[in-house]
């Protein structure tokens, strides 16, 4: 393999690359893991590949193609429910006693307050 003294930018090839669009992609997916790690407090990443390959018919030239993959952390949705003799789900013990036998009625505030 050939040394040079002049190494060439990887920002400036892969900004260049695909017309910018890898670069737009993957400035996207980066915003996007910043706010997931803000909401959430996990970490996330994104992951950039470049993969090169020499081109078959032109011996002297390469290809370059690309994948943007982002991690996004997520909070699971979760609730609490309680399962009856009958293993329906219920928002209330359904083996509870109710606190009150009949719904308390609203009372309303006097006219004119």
């Amino acid at each position: 393999m050939a040394e040079t003294s002049d190494n060439q930018d990887f920002a400036a090839v892969f900004m260049q690359h695909a017309k910018g669009r890898a670069h737009t992609e993957a400035s996207k997916k980066l915003a996007e893991v910043v706010a997931a790690v803000m909401e959430t407090g996990k970490p996330g990443s994104v992951t950039v590949k470049l993969t090169i390959s020499r081109d078959k018919e032109i011996k002297s030239m390469v290809k370059l193609a690309d994948a943007v993959v982002a991690k996004i952390p997520t909070e699971p949705r979760r609730s609490m429910w309680f399962p009856s003799d009958d293993n329906t789900l219920h928002r209330n013990d359904p083996r509870q006693e109710p606190l009150f036998d009949a719904p308390v009625e609203k009372i309303q505030a006097p006219e004119g307050n």
